[in-house]
C-alpha cells in the first residue's frame, strides 16, 4: 500500500486490545466525555470541549479531513466494545519527503495500562509498512512527560527543543521534538498483535541488544542474579526470583520478581541515556536477561597501573533524602547526630523526617558485608580521586532527580538508593550493575507520607518481617561479636504472595506501565 491507498478505503487497525477505525458521528458522546476532560486536552495544549455539539462538529471536520487528504484520524476503540476511549492520527503530511506527524489523546481511565503506547505503535506500523513512510515524527509539549515516555519506548529520537513555541493562556511553552526513522525502527510484535513480551519499555532495550558472540559462561552469582559471560566485552545479567536482606539470601522464591526487576532496571538505564548519562546497559534479550558492557572485576584497582581502564568502582553510593532504614538505627543507637545529617546539633529527630540536604555515604561493595567507609578509605580502596568522587555524587543526584520527577505523579517519594559504578575503556566514569528498583531503593506512598505515615514500597517491607520476629537484632549481635551467624528462616507462604504482589505494585508505579507476566511463575 502507499500513501495514496490510505485514502481510497479508510484502513481499520487492530491490536491486542484495541481496534482503530474510522470516525463516526455517533462516537459524539463518547468523545464529548474524552474532549471534556481538561486533563485529556491540556498536555497538547487545547481547550476542553464545552459541549455534545463541539465534539460532534470535530468529527465532522475529521472525516473532511480524510475526505480532503489532509488528515488521518482514528477513533481507538475497545476491541471488546468497540467503544471509542481515544484518538490517533497521522497529519501535516509530506508525501514528496515521505513523512507525517503523529499523535493521540486518551481518556484518563484508560492511563497508566499501556493502551496509549499500543495504539501509537498500530499507527507507526502502519504508517512504516504500508503508507511507505520514510519518517514519523511527534513534537508534545514540553512538560508532557507521559507522551515523552511513549515516544522514547517505541524508538523515537528526541532532537531538539522550539522555545516557547505555542501561547497558552498568559504564557509560553517549548515543544519538543521527536523523530523515528524507517530505518530504525522494531517492530517487536512482528505484525497486528503484540507478542506476550512486547511492552513499550523492553521491546525497545530489546532491540538495541547486539547478537551474542558466543555461548554463554557462567561466572558467578551474586545475591538475587547471575552473571555470564557472552564474549570478553559483553556480559549477561540473568534476574531470579531469589531475595536477601541484611546480606543474608533467603530460602523462599519470590513469582515474577526477576522480570520487575530486569525491566524496571532497563526502564532506568533509558533515562539515563536521555540525560547523557553514561552507563554499561545494552539492552534486555529476555523479560529477565540483561545484557551489558564489562569490566574487570579486582579488589584494588591501584593493581591496574596509573591509567586504570574498564574496571568495576567496588564501592557502593549511597544518598539518602529521608530519614529511614539504617541510618535510622544509627540515629536511635547515638552512631549518627542530627548534625551530621545537617539538622541544627541536638534537635530531636523522628522517623521518615525529609534530611536538609541530600546525605551521601560509601560502603564496600565486594566484601561478604558491606561496611561503610570514609570519604578518604573509599579514595584509597577505589582508586578514584576526589574529584571523580565528587562527579559520580552529581551523576547520582541528577539521575535521582529525573527519577523523582518521574514518579512524582504517580505518587511515589524516592527515600533512598544505591549505585554502582565503573570505569570504562576511556577512562570515564559510567553507572553499572541496576539501579532504582525494590532491592536497590527505597519508596513510599507520597499521599500517605502527607498524612504522616510512611508506606513503604520496597523491599523494607521484607526487612521488617525479620525484625519483628527477632532475627534482626540476634544477626546484629552475632556480627558484633564476629561469631556464627544465624540462619535466615524462609519467608511465609502468605508473605510471599505479598511480597511478590509488591514487586509487580512497583514495577507498574515507577514505569507507568502494566505488568503482564512474560515468565510463568514457578
Amino acid at each position: 500500500m502507499t500513501f495514496d491507498a490510505a485514502f481510497a478505503q479508510f484502513p481499520v487497525l487492530t491490536t491486542a486490545r484495541l481496534r482503530l477505525r474510522s470516525p463516526r458521528l455517533e462516537d459524539a458522546e463518547a468523545i464529548f466525555a474524552l474532549k471534556s476532560d481538561p486533563a485529556v486536552t491540556a498536555p497538547y495544549g487545547a481547550e476542553p470541549h464545552a459541549s455534545l455539539e463541539q465534539s460532534r462538529a470535530w468529527l465532522r471536520d475529521r472525516i473532511a479531513d480524510y475526505a480532503r487528504r489532509d488528515g488521518l484520524v482514528w477513533v481507538i476503540a475497545l476491541r471488546a466494545t468497540d467503544v471509542a476511549i481515544g484518538s490517533g492520527c497521522f497529519w501535516h503530511f509530506e508525501p514528496g519527503n515521505r513523512s507525517a506527524e503523529v499523535g493521540y489523546e486518551l481518556a484518563r481511565a484508560y492511563w497508566r495500562q499501556g493502551f496509549a503506547g499500543e495504539a501509537v505503535a498500530a499507527v507507526v506500523r502502519y504508517g512504516f509498512t504500508e503508507m511507505d513512510l520514510h519518517r514519523i515524527e511527534a513534537c508534545p509539549l514540553a512538560g508532557n512527560a507521559p507522551s515523552h515516555r511513549v515516544l522514547l519506548r517505541l524508538g523515537f529520537v528526541r532532537e531538539g527543543v522550539l522555545r516557547d513555541r505555542v501561547r497558552r493562556a498568559d504564557r509560553f511553552e517549548a515543544l519538543v521534538y521527536y523523530g523515528l526513522l524507517r530505518d530504525e525502527w522494531h517492530d517487536p510484535g512482528g505484525g497486528p498483535e503484540r507478542e506476550p513480551y512486547a511492552s513499550p519499555a523492553s521491546s525497545v532495550a530489546m532491540s538495541k541488544a547486539p547478537p551474542a558472540t558466543a555461548s554463554p559462561k557462567f561466572l558467578r552469582r551474586g545475591k538475587v542474579k547471575e552473571v555470564y559471560e557472552l564474549s570478553p566485552t559483553e556480559l549477561e545479567f540473568r534476574f531470579t526470583n531469589d531475595i536477601s536482606v541484611f546480606d543474608k539470601h533467603i530460602p523462599s522464591e519470590i513469582p515474577h520478581k526477576g522480570e520487575t526487576l530486569a525491566r524496571t532496571a532497563a526502564h532506568w538505564f533509558e533515562v539515563c541515556g536521555r540525560l547523557g548519562v553514561p552507563h554499561h546497559f545494552l539492552g534486555l534479550s529476555s523479560p529477565t536477561t540483561m545484557r551489558v558492557k564489562r569490566v574487570q572485576v579486582v579488589p584494588d584497582p591501584k593493581t591496574l597501573g596509573p591509567k586504570r581502564r574498564s574496571y568495576l568502582v567496588p564501592l557502593e553510593l549511597i544518598v539518602r533524602y529521608y530519614l529511614a532504614g539504617s541510618m535510622w538505627d544509627r540515629v536511635k543507637a547515638g552512631k549518627v547526630s542530627s548534625k551530621e545529617l545537617g539538622f541544627p546539633a541536638g534537635k530531636s529527630l523522628e522517623y521518615g523526617v525529609r534530611l536538609p540536604e541530600p546525605h551521601f555515604e560509601v560502603t564496600t561493595k565486594l566484601e561478604p558485608v558491606d561496611r561503610l567507609l570514609t570519604i578518604p578509605e573509599a579514595l584509597e580502596l577505589s582508586g578514584l580521586d576526589r574529584r571523580e568522587l565528587d562527579a559520580a555524587r552529581e551523576t547520582i543526584l541528577k539521575v535521582d532527580e529525573a527519577m523523582q520527577q518521574e514518579i512524582g505523579p504517580r505518587g511515589l517519594l524516592h527515600v533512598d538508593g544505591k549505585k554502582e559504578f565503573g570505569v570504562d575503556d576511556a577512562g570515564a566514569l559510567m553507572v553499572v550493575d541496576t539501579f532504582g528498583t525494590a532491592d536497590e531503593d527505597r519508596f513510599w506512598d507520597q499521599d500517605a507520607y502527607e498524612r504522616g505515615r510512611q508506606v513503604d514500597f520496597s523491599k523494607e517491607f521484607v526487612r521488617q518481617h525479620y525484625r519483628s520476629t527477632g532475627y534482626y537484632d540476634a544477626l546484629q549481635k552475632a556480627r558484633e561479636a564476629k561469631g556464627a551467624e544465624p540462619a535466615i528462616p524462609p519467608l511465609p507462604p502468605l508473605l510471599i504472595d505479598e511480597v511478590s504482589r509488591l514487586y509487580t505494585t512497583v514495577f507498574q508505579r515507577l514505569t507507568g506501565e502494566p505488568f503482564a507476566a512474560s515468565v510463568p511463575a514457578r
